[in-house]
């Protein structure tokens, strides 16, 4: 049992963790109680120190207010109102501890209270009492040293519980202590002890084990055989080793026979080295005059292929050429349909201009017949106002005026109808030669569509030249190929040939390596104890 190193080591940890769970428990119980401790301190014993202060100050502070009334420092309102918030601070201050002896201090509290309110009474009478005021402050200030000398005790009895926890606190935060010490000290003697077995049972041994092989490896003695061990891992190396030791053994017996084998095959290979030499360089001479041959030959069809190819670059660029020509056509006869656009677009306005200028005159016509008649009117009225006498005279100067102003206007239109007579014949010479124009536009818009479609024919047949061009041109580069194909061949065969002479070469010379090599390696076989 416990023969192999990893059920040893599996030992060692089990060890440690059944250990490590004992004191894992103790630990986890010894913190479970120190919490419960600590929280009962804290929900308990503070809390209860802290409201036996509180209500010792509140007492106080009460005795104080007491004796302010009864010096009339304060009036019986404000004593009142700081009485009222005393008692009820104090009572819940009392609601927060239970511990024995918290009854009868709240029934202390309770006769203050009352002796208190028996003083604010008294106070607040019509006619003081004084007496029975003294009366109430000394009941008040016994009362208050009676529940002051109850709450000392009962602060004792608290701060004892307070010790004998803090002391269980201690006790159990101890025994954590000494059981994470004492796990400590159990984990180093558990590892001083596998550290003393595992060099004792594994590193003595692999050491020993080494030093053998070293041994081995110096003398290069094959037959040597290594100790035997207890664990079962050690043992299989060794077994292992021993075999490695009979495998190289019977591959260096092995080795030397083909050493000897590789002697007589060097001998053999650079013999026939020598014999194949001669046939290489008789065929690189035959392969070097075939190559000259197909140079001369693609250097040839390489000037043909130049020449197809400069006139299929000419014959596209005139293909081009008039294909830009195209172009400048095309938009040349865009311009033109654009240009008779604008002049129907311009006779149409002057027309409508002209039938305008006919409505104007018709306008200025009545304008000069309105002036006739207003001057007849005029006429008339100075005639009336001549009639009239003296009494007319004004009359008479505003229909001379009127007269007057007729007369302009009517020299006016009969200048304004010269003028549109003018612009009329203007605008009817205007649309005469719009129209020449718009017709010869329309001519040289057809012929623009002519020539487009003469280049397009003249840019085709150019095309179709290029496309015999190239076809020739394939056809020699197809040829030329073919030539370069076979040239490619030729020399292929020729390097195949410098390739074969340099592997002869190289096989001649490792020809003469291998046999050093297997003198080398007879040499170091020799080495070996083998038998």
């Amino acid at each position: 049992m416990f023969k192999t190193i990893k059920q040893r080591i599996l030992l060692g940890y089990l060890l440690v963790v059944i250990v490590s769970l004992i004191a894992a428990i103790v630990l986890t119980k010894n913190n479970a109680n120190v919490e419960n401790l600590v929280e009962a301190y804290v929900d308990e014993t503070l809390p209860s120190l802290s409201a036996i202060d509180d209500i010792q100050t509140q007492s106080k502070e009460l005795v104080l207010i007491a004796y302010s009334l009864y010096g009339t420092t304060i009036n019986s309102r404000e004593y009142n109102g700081q009485k009222d918030r005393l008692v009820d601070e104090t009572n819940a201050k009392f609601s927060q501890f239970s511990y024995m002896g918290s009854d009868a201090a709240q029934e202390k509290f309770d006769v203050l209270v009352a002796s208190a309110a028996s003083l604010q009474q008294t106070m607040s009478a019509t006619s003081i009492d004084w007496d029975i005021a003294r009366e109430n402050l000394q009941v008040i200030t016994q009362a208050a040293s009676e529940l002051n000398a109850l709450l000392t005790g009962v602060r004792s009895g608290v701060e004892r519980a307070a010790n004998s926890r803090t002391m269980a606190i201690s006790a159990e935060l101890s025994v954590s202590q000494f059981t994470i010490y004492s796990l400590i000290i159990l984990l180093l003697a558990v590892s001083i002890m596998g550290y003393i077995l595992a060099k004792r049972n594994i590193a003595s041994p692999i050491e020993e084990m080494a030093k053998r092989l070293d041994d081995i490896a110096k003398t290069r003695n094959l037959q040597s055989r290594l100790p035997t061990q207890n664990l079962q891992e050690l043992h299989a190396i060794t077994h292992s080793v021993q075999g490695l030791l009979a495998v190289f053994h019977k591959g260096m017996t092995d080795l030397q026979h083909a050493v000897n084998d590789l002697n007589h095959s060097s001998q053999t290979l650079n013999s026939a080295t020598s014999h194949s030499s001669t046939a290489i360089l008789s065929f690189q001479g035959d392969i070097k005059q075939l190559v000259s041959v197909m140079d001369n030959l693609s250097d040839e069809m390489e000037q043909s292929l130049t020449l197809s190819i400069k006139a299929a670059e000419q014959a596209k660029g005139s293909a081009h050429q008039i294909a830009q020509g195209k172009v400048d056509v095309e938009t040349t006869a865009r311009a033109i349909s654009d240009l008779t656009l604008n002049i129907d677009k311009t006779a149409t306005t002057l027309d409508k201009l002209q039938s305008d200028g006919k409505n104007v005159s018709s306008v200025v016509k009545t304008i000069a017949e309105i002036a006739d008649q207003t001057n007849l009117l005029a006429l008339n009225a100075a005639i009336e106002a001549a009639r009239a006498g003296e009494s007319g005279r004004g009359f008479a100067v505003v229909a001379d005026e009127v007269r007057t102003l007729a007369s302009r206007t009517h020299q006016s239109t009969v200048e304004i109808n010269a003028m549109l007579e003018k612009i009329v014949q203007s605008i009817r010479d205007s649309v005469q030669t719009m129209t020449s124009n718009k017709d010869k536009a329309h001519n040289a818009l057809g012929l623009a569509n002519e020539l487009v479609i003469t280049l397009e024919d003249g840019r085709k047949s150019v095309l179709s030249l290029v496309e015999v061009s190239n076809e020739a041109s394939a056809l020699v580069q197809l040829a030329k190929d073919q030539v370069q194909v076979a040239r490619e061949g030729a020399l292929d065969f020729q390097m195949l040939g410098d390739q074969v002479k340099a592997a002869n070469t190289n096989v001649n010379s490792e020809a003469k390596s291998l046999f050093s090599l297997a003198e080398n390696l007879q040499e170091n076989v020799n080495r070996f104890k083998l038998s």
